[in-house]
């Protein structure tokens, strides 16, 4: 199992900073059940629904910034599992010690060809330039 309790637990910790921030924003929040765990279909962390948009999140928790990297089976799976929705799915990234999220668009992942597989990654290049979750819910008027 990858990551370990402890990870995981602080993981969930950033996901339900995120429902909170949203709901706190107007949003009908939920926290997918699978979040964390190994299941047959990749799922999002958290979806939110709010005057018929649907937002969808998958979160990370760092230190300080740097790339992240996501399986091809999650990545597509996710893409997958948002386009069915008709939403937006984007990465939202918690570094510790600021305020807010950064969040990119899912479609701003990369992908590459290393020895383990393939990945889908988002640069810290892109992380760095990354909007806020203020900025993307004040873009779409939120």
């Amino acid at each position: 199992m990858r990551g370990g309790y402890r990870a995981r637990l602080i993981g969930k910790t950033a996901e339900y900073s995120l429902k909170k921030r949203l709901e706190k924003a107007g949003w009908s929040v939920m926290r997918a059940p699978a979040s964390g765990a190994r299941s047959s279909e990749a799922v999002p962390d958290i979806v939110a629904l709010k005057a018929g948009r649907i937002l969808m999140f998958e979160v990370k928790l760092r230190d300080k910034p740097r790339s992240i990297y996501i399986e091809e089976h999650k990545y597509t799976g996710i893409m997958n599992y948002a386009r069915r929705a008709g939403a937006q799915v984007y990465l939202a990234v918690k570094v510790r010690g600021e305020d807010d999220f950064r969040v990119l668009p899912w479609s701003e992942a990369e992908r590459v060809e290393l020895r383990n597989g393939v990945w889908y990654v988002f640069y810290k290049e892109k992380l760095d330039r990354a909007k806020t979750l203020t900025q993307l819910l004040s873009e779409l008027g939120a």
